[in-house]
Protein backbone atom coordinates (compact mmCIF):
# COMPACT_ATOMS: atom_id res chain seq x y z
CA UNK A 1 0.00 0.00 0.00
CA UNK A 2 1.38 3.42 -0.94
CA UNK A 3 1.33 6.42 1.33
CA UNK A 4 -0.95 9.35 0.69
CA UNK A 5 1.96 11.60 -0.38
CA UNK A 6 2.25 9.60 -3.60
CA UNK A 7 -1.48 9.63 -4.37
CA UNK A 8 -2.69 12.13 -6.94
CA UNK A 9 -6.25 13.44 -6.71
CA UNK A 10 -7.85 15.74 -9.26
CA UNK A 11 -11.44 16.81 -9.82
CA UNK A 12 -13.09 18.90 -12.51
CA UNK A 13 -16.55 20.02 -13.51
CA UNK A 14 -17.50 19.13 -17.08
CA UNK A 15 -19.37 22.32 -18.03
CA UNK A 16 -21.58 21.33 -20.95
CA UNK A 17 -22.66 18.09 -19.30
CA UNK A 18 -23.02 19.45 -15.73
CA UNK A 19 -21.07 16.51 -14.34
CA UNK A 20 -18.02 16.17 -12.12
CA UNK A 21 -15.07 13.90 -12.78
CA UNK A 22 -13.02 12.74 -9.80
CA UNK A 23 -9.65 11.19 -10.64
CA UNK A 24 -7.50 9.27 -8.15
CA UNK A 25 -4.23 7.67 -9.13
CA UNK A 26 -1.01 6.14 -7.92
CA UNK A 27 -2.72 4.19 -5.15
CA UNK A 28 -4.57 0.94 -4.53
CA UNK A 29 -8.33 0.46 -4.84
CA UNK A 30 -9.07 0.95 -1.13
CA UNK A 31 -7.02 4.16 -0.93
CA UNK A 32 -8.88 5.45 -4.00
CA UNK A 33 -12.24 4.66 -2.43
CA UNK A 34 -11.26 6.40 0.81
CA UNK A 35 -9.92 9.47 -1.04
CA UNK A 36 -13.11 9.85 -3.05
CA UNK A 37 -15.23 9.54 0.08
CA UNK A 38 -13.08 12.15 1.85
CA UNK A 39 -12.96 14.71 -0.98
CA UNK A 40 -16.41 14.33 -2.54
CA UNK A 41 -18.88 16.68 -0.80
CA UNK A 42 -21.64 14.10 -1.33
CA UNK A 43 -19.65 11.54 0.71
CA UNK A 44 -20.06 9.01 -2.08
CA UNK A 45 -18.60 5.56 -1.42
CA UNK A 46 -17.17 4.05 -4.61
CA UNK A 47 -15.59 0.60 -4.82
CA UNK A 48 -13.08 -0.53 -7.41
CA UNK A 49 -11.81 -4.04 -8.13
CA UNK A 50 -8.66 -4.92 -6.19
CA UNK A 51 -7.39 -6.99 -9.12
CA UNK A 52 -7.74 -4.21 -11.72
CA UNK A 53 -5.20 -1.71 -12.98
CA UNK A 54 -7.88 0.96 -13.02
CA UNK A 55 -11.57 1.55 -13.26
CA UNK A 56 -14.44 3.95 -13.81
CA UNK A 57 -17.65 4.15 -11.80
CA UNK A 58 -20.53 6.58 -11.98
CA UNK A 59 -22.86 7.57 -9.18
CA UNK A 60 -25.50 10.28 -9.01
CA UNK A 61 -24.37 11.60 -12.39
CA UNK A 62 -20.71 12.06 -11.44
CA UNK A 63 -17.84 9.95 -12.75
CA UNK A 64 -15.04 8.48 -10.64
CA UNK A 65 -11.79 7.35 -12.26
CA UNK A 66 -9.03 5.36 -10.58
CA UNK A 67 -5.65 4.26 -11.97
CA UNK A 68 -3.38 2.15 -9.78
CA UNK A 69 -0.04 3.03 -11.41
CA UNK A 70 0.41 6.38 -13.14
CA UNK A 71 3.60 5.22 -14.85
CA UNK A 72 1.25 3.49 -17.32
CA UNK A 73 -0.07 6.48 -19.28
CA UNK A 74 -1.95 4.23 -21.70
CA UNK A 75 -4.13 2.99 -18.82
CA UNK A 76 -5.03 6.58 -17.91
CA UNK A 77 -6.07 7.26 -21.52
CA UNK A 78 -8.05 4.01 -21.56
CA UNK A 79 -9.94 4.85 -18.35
CA UNK A 80 -10.66 8.40 -19.53
CA UNK A 81 -12.26 6.87 -22.64
CA UNK A 82 -14.54 4.91 -20.32
CA UNK A 83 -15.19 8.12 -18.36
CA UNK A 84 -16.33 9.86 -21.56
CA UNK A 85 -18.73 6.97 -22.25
CA UNK A 86 -20.10 7.20 -18.69
CA UNK A 87 -20.63 10.96 -18.97
CA UNK A 88 -22.53 10.59 -22.22
CA UNK A 89 -24.56 7.69 -20.83
CA UNK A 90 -25.46 9.68 -17.69
CA UNK A 91 -26.77 12.40 -20.00
CA UNK A 92 -28.82 9.98 -22.09
CA UNK A 93 -26.58 10.30 -25.17
CA UNK A 94 -26.02 7.03 -27.01
CA UNK A 95 -22.67 6.45 -28.67
CA UNK A 96 -23.29 6.11 -32.40
CA UNK A 97 -22.06 7.58 -35.67
CA UNK A 98 -24.10 10.77 -35.12
CA UNK A 99 -22.55 11.38 -31.65
CA UNK A 100 -19.01 10.27 -32.51
CA UNK A 101 -17.69 13.83 -32.90
CA UNK A 102 -19.13 14.81 -29.52
CA UNK A 103 -17.39 11.80 -27.97
CA UNK A 104 -14.07 12.79 -29.56
CA UNK A 105 -14.35 16.37 -28.26
CA UNK A 106 -15.20 15.06 -24.80
CA UNK A 107 -12.17 12.75 -24.79
CA UNK A 108 -9.99 15.67 -25.92
CA UNK A 109 -11.42 17.84 -23.13
CA UNK A 110 -10.76 15.10 -20.54
CA UNK A 111 -7.18 14.77 -21.78
CA UNK A 112 -6.58 18.50 -21.37
CA UNK A 113 -8.56 18.95 -18.15
CA UNK A 114 -7.73 15.71 -16.33
CA UNK A 115 -4.78 13.86 -17.81
CA UNK A 116 -2.53 16.89 -18.35
CA UNK A 117 -2.91 18.29 -14.79
CA UNK A 118 -2.55 14.80 -13.30
CA UNK A 119 0.73 14.25 -15.15
CA UNK A 120 2.00 17.70 -14.19
CA UNK A 121 1.61 16.59 -10.56
CA UNK A 122 3.03 13.17 -11.33
CA UNK A 123 6.13 14.68 -12.98
CA UNK A 124 6.71 16.77 -9.84
CA UNK A 125 6.47 13.59 -7.77
CA UNK A 126 8.95 11.82 -10.06
CA UNK A 127 11.36 14.75 -9.84
CA UNK A 128 11.06 14.82 -6.05
CA UNK A 129 11.75 11.07 -5.81
CA UNK A 130 14.48 11.17 -8.44
CA UNK A 131 12.91 8.41 -10.53
CA UNK A 132 12.31 8.28 -14.26
CA UNK A 133 9.26 6.84 -16.00
CA UNK A 134 9.68 6.88 -19.80
CA UNK A 135 6.02 5.98 -20.43
CA UNK A 136 4.84 9.43 -19.27
CA UNK A 137 7.28 11.48 -21.35
CA UNK A 138 5.72 13.56 -24.14
CA UNK A 139 2.09 13.31 -23.00
CA UNK A 140 1.34 16.97 -23.57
Amino acid sequence: MKNQEKMIFHSVEVPIFSRSVFFVGNCDDKEASDAIYQFDDKRTRIYFSATSLGGVRDAEGDVYVWVRDLSKASIVAHELGHAACSIMECCGINLCRETEELMCYLIEWLKISVQDPVYQEYEKLIAKEGSFCPDVQGLK
